[in-house]
């Protein structure tokens, strides 16, 4: 194990084999942290990775959500127009109305 000080300073160049190293072993977080980048203490560097990659998925919900509710208010209003009566004959039919007791 290394031994580190946590107040130790490293720059952005010695920053990214942590980072290499780190998405060695998840992947995934590449796709997050890609544009990520560091200068700072080494004690600060997880908590700030943290704050960014929250950050990042706090932004991505918003955008699917806005999404998502601006594809229900379109589609609510497609169907508002749909449902119009504005030429004889479209639409809906009038059906009209037979007692069971006839039908059977």
């Amino acid at each position: 194990m290394l031994n580190i000080d946590g107040n130790m300073w490293i720059k952005e160049s010695e920053a990214k084999p942590v980072l290499d190293s780190l998405f060695d072993h998840y992947p995934l977080l590449q796709h997050y942290l890609c544009d990520y980048s560091y200068e700072g203490t080494v004690a600060q560097m997880p908590n700030s990775m943290i704050d960014y990659f929250v950050s990042l998925v706090k932004e991505e919900l918003l955008y699917d959500i806005l999404w998502c509710l601006g594809a229900v208010i379109v589609a609510s209003i497609l169907v508002i127009l749909s449902m119009r009566d504005g030429k004889p004959g479209k639409g809906t039919p009038k059906r009209s109305y037979t007692p069971s007791e006839d039908v059977f």
